[in-house]
């Protein structure tokens, strides 16, 4: 960036751009992590559904952090992204024939897999009106 000699060209107008685009360019360099919301959900069901409830948590992009059974009953205890929540129930009920009860509750933010950054970076800034590929540091550099 090139600034103005004279100290009455070099006020907020003039520096606010210059440390803006520096500091766009300085994130695009240090690397894009998105985070996602994750919902920890417990489910209890009958031991025979037991196996389509995973199928169907993993087809979600579920992590499954524990399973227990007891007699006929099993838990089984699963980190969902909020973003793959929706119609969860209807499926829920599907697989389980309506035997399951299952909770849910807040488990914090969680960096999302890095090939689905590009997709989602790609459908926000289409949303947005924008052009699908995010600018580059040197965008940023050479302006």
């Amino acid at each position: 960036a090139t600034l103005h000699e004279d100290n009455v060209h070099r006020g907020p107008a003039q520096m606010i751009p210059t440390i803006k685009r520096a500091i766009y360019a300085a994130l695009i360099l240090a690397g894009v992590t998105l985070l996602e919301p994750k919902q920890k959900v417990l489910i209890n069901t009958l031991q025979e559904y037991a196996g389509n409830v995973i199928t169907l948590t993993n087809g979600r992009r579920g992590q499954l952090v524990d399973m227990q059974q007891e007699g006929e009953n099993a838990t089984i205890t699963t980190l969902l992204p909020v973003a793959e929540m929706f119609g969860f129930a209807n499926d829920l009920r599907g697989v389980t024939q309506g035997r399951a009860i299952w909770y849910q509750e807040y488990a914090g933010y969680h960096p999302m897999p890095k090939e689905l950054v590009a997709k989602v970076v790609r459908q926000i800034r289409e949303r947005k009106g924008e052009k699908p590929e995010p600018p580059t540091a040197q965008f940023f550099l050479e302006q």
